[in-house]
């Protein structure tokens, strides 16, 4: 899968009944598939590699014309409801279920995870390692097992036990060329040092990212008549660089047909949270997509985010941030509202 939330995105997913929505090229289930006039089905990555430009089908060889190409757009909920297999059913795992419920088992219910031995390298099903152990010799069964015997190539012969004693001739040597790093490393380093452009100020930003995808506009449009200054729509919880958010969708009617949308932030309590930074002081972006052209940024305001410090079970949300207000109409007309939905991407850069 690919164009999904990142629980899902370049997991191998084992389907029941798998899916013919897969990309004719690449075979990734993509979110937005463009739909070739010859019936093959292209990812926009794919799609947009040279096939838009050479117009024609890498396939078949036949030549399309791009106003005959359709975008098809496949939602996360439809995905989250196919029946898959968990991926550790070669190790003994039988559950059988919707993703949805497959991504819960895995993480958190699934017996059958794979890990590797430390002292022998071999696989095995995790819930076997103690017994293992109680039998494994590890590396010791390889040194033991070695005979004075000779390898033969090309006329030529070499003996085996040979090879050890050849490595503690040379551990001399290599402990003089370590000895001579050590005594050059305190002038590297102060040549480093003193090289410009070095300060702690030009620090390179890390930054995260999630893509979510906020479907049925026009349904949304319905709910924000009947709410009453509430969010129409409720997206997540979505994951940005471990923390847990959910997404508001704000519509307001400003004239007949005149709508203004709004995105508000909520940082919620997630299991990760002890491992994260406190308060959250990350820039934050929120920017909308759209194909063939460069994301645009919406305007960011804050209410100090910084003094709300963590989540608790006291307070298990706070308010981060909020969107400048655009209009529904131009974001049509800009090509950002696609099959009425928005692809939304939302950064924090620490």
């Amino acid at each position: 899968l690919a164009g999904y939330s990142e629980h899902l995105n370049w997991r191998p997913i084992d389907f029941v009944n798998p899916p013919d929505s897969g990309c004719s090229v690449c075979g990734v289930l993509a979110f937005r598939i463009q739909l070739l006039p010859c019936s093959h089905r292209i990812c926009l990555f794919c799609y947009q590699s040279g096939i838009r430009q050479r117009k024609v089908c890498p396939l078949d060889q036949k030549a399309f014309d791009k106003n005959r190409v359709k975008t098809v757009c496949w939602f996360e909920k439809d995905r989250l409801a196919q029946l898959v297999r968990c991926t550790n059913a070669q190790s003994g795992c039988d559950f059988e279920g919707t993703l949805s419920d497959w991504l819960t088992h895995f993480a958190r219910k699934c017996e059958f995870h794979n890990v590797t031995c430390k002292k022998c390298a071999m696989s095995l099903v995790r819930s076997e390692m103690k017994s293992h152990l109680q039998s494994c010799r590890g590396l010791s069964v390889v040194l033991k097992g070695w005979t004075r015997r000779s390898i033969t190539g090309k006329g030529a012969s070499q003996d085996v036990t040979s090879r050890p004693c050849r490595v503690i001739e040379e551990a001399p040597a290599v402990q003089k060329s370590s000895t001579s790093v050590l005594k050059n490393a305190p002038s590297v380093v102060s040549d480093a040092l003193g090289k410009p452009g070095r300060s702690v100020d030009e620090r390179k930003t890390s930054i995260h990212s999630t893509t979510v995808y906020v479907e049925d506009m026009s349904g949304c449009k319905d709910l924000a008549r009947e709410a009453i200054g509430g969010p129409t729509r409720l997206v997540g919880p979505i994951v940005v660089g471990g923390y847990y958010m959910r997404l508001h969708v704000c519509l307001s009617e400003v004239d007949v047909a005149d709508w203004k949308l709004m995105f508000w932030l909520e940082v919620c309590v997630g299991p990760r949270d002890a491992f994260l930074r406190w308060p959250l002081d990350a820039s934050c972006s929120v920017l909308l997509k759209r194909p063939k052209k460069s994301p645009q940024p919406l305007g960011i305001e804050y209410q100090g985010a910084k003094a709300c410090g963590r989540p608790n079970r006291e307070k298990l949300s706070f308010y981060f941030a909020n969107t400048t207000p655009r209009s529904v109409a131009e974001l049509e007309a800009e090509g950002f509202l696609v099959n009425d939905a928005l692809e939304v991407s939302i950064e924090l850069a620490f």
